[in-house]
């Protein structure tokens, strides 16, 4: 089960647009340090000398430089690069396996809602605009996956208070309804 909860996790648009966008993040600061180095330019024109046998125009050099100093630039991260962290799937199961679970089911006559990104893991209280990711191993995170309109998996970092097979009271079904229905609207 541990290992299914992850591929839902990895397979959906969301993840990989996290992904992308991240990569885009670390690698466009990347850049950004390495055009401020003192002999980043001589570097460039060293490569322009060898890739054309001329000399580079050094103002050109310099203004290139301080642009992509100060972060003027786009990063496209191919989105097949996302692809290739789909085995991460295998990390997170084993980060899945070790949290507390529980099958919960509604208080009639409440329902769960499902759909094709039904796994959600979020840090209870906060925000659900929020753009911050929540990290799988946080203390206190708690994934949710409805099954059916009857039955969800509650997994959490730390202890479940209530316990598999408990009937979960209206508040906290719409908590998980509202979820469900945040997960599918960024999916």
């Amino acid at each position: 089960i541990s290992l299914f909860l992850a591929l839902l996790m990895t397979r959906v648009p969301a993840y990989r647009r996290n992904i992308e966008s991240s990569t885009a993040a670390i690698l466009r600061r990347l850049q950004q340090e390495r055009a401020s180095r003192p002999d980043f330019e001589a570097q460039l024109a060293a490569r322009h000398r060898e890739k054309t046998g001329q000399e580079p125009d050094p103002e050109l050099l310099r203004r290139f430089r301080k642009a992509l100093a100060r972060g003027e630039f786009d990063v496209d991260v191919h989105p097949v690069y996302s692809l290739t962290t789909i085995p991460l799937a295998g990390d997170f199961a084993k980060i899945i396996h070790q949290m507390e679970w529980a099958f919960v089911r509604p208080g009639s006559p409440h329902r769960f809602v499902t759909g094709d990104n039904p796994l959600v893991y979020v840090l209870p209280g906060r925000d659900r605009g929020s753009d911050d990711l929540v990290a799988l191993r946080h203390r206190n995170v708690e994934l949710t996956c409805p099954i059916s309109r009857d039955l969800a998996l509650v997994a959490r970092g730390d202890e479940i208070p209530d316990g598999s097979g408990a009937t979960i009271p209206e508040r906290a079904v719409n908590e998980l309804v509202l979820r469900t229905i945040w997960a599918a609207q960024r999916l």
